[in-house]
């Protein structure tokens, strides 16, 4: 697999038959979500995950089109849709119905990626895939010509928490996101802390 895939996304092939989920069908903040994930394949060719529902089961597919997106992408869904939200993450390689092939050709040659939502757990999951849209929705990502060293760039996120800079330390989380500096847990923990707690949480590692 090598540079992003250049296609003609088909998303209402996935969103038909058998794919209890109709793109047009889901209201409120979940389909302000789905329209989110959705926009970021159809805009950018950017790693996303899509829900579908089949025979009364939750599916989560995520779609990436190059290597490290495919990378990040399996880390992210194991750390935000893994146990005992779901079983293993596993690859599509052939597909077992028409979701799964409808997911396939939307990632073309890149890679297609299954969570299936353990019974009890699809509001969580839901909750879940909101949280990690948000990680990637901090700042637009940008390219870094000249990669700073790691230590440099938590320094900073370190230092705007100190200093109450939001802003500031959002900048330095994105590039840590952007460069996959960070397992997505660790990423996940930062993005959720608060100024406050972070700081202190913080302040305490580098004692």
């Amino acid at each position: 697999m090598g540079p992003a895939v250049t296609t003609t996304v088909d998303v209402g092939a996935f969103f038909a038959r058998p794919n209890e989920i109709a793109r047009d069908g889901v209201g409120g903040a979940s389909g302000e979500l789905l329209e989110a994930l959705v926009g970021r394949l159809e805009t950018t060719g950017a790693r996303t995950v899509l829900p579908a529902r089949v025979a009364g089961s939750t599916r989560w597919y995520g779609i990436a089109t190059t290597d490290p997106d495919t990378r990040l992408l399996l880390e992210e869904m194991q750390a935000w849709l893994g146990a005992p939200l779901s079983g293993t993450i596993r690859s599509v390689r052939s597909a077992v119905d028409a979701t799964d092939a409808a997911a396939l050709r939307l990632a073309s040659s890149g890679t297609v990626l299954r969570a299936d939502v353990t019974d009890g757990w699809q509001r969580q999951a839901r909750e879940n895939v909101n949280g990690l849209f948000d990680t990637w929705s901090l700042v637009p990502v940008r390219g870094f010509e000249r990669p700073r060293p790691v230590g440099r760039v938590l320094r900073d996120f370190y230092d705007g928490l100190l200093a109450g800079d939001r802003a500031a330390a959002e900048s330095a989380l994105e590039e840590i996101r952007a460069r996959a500096l960070l397992t997505p847990t660790n990423a996940r923990w930062m993005a959720s802390a608060s100024v406050t707690s972070a700081a202190e949480m913080m302040a305490g590692m580098f004692r």
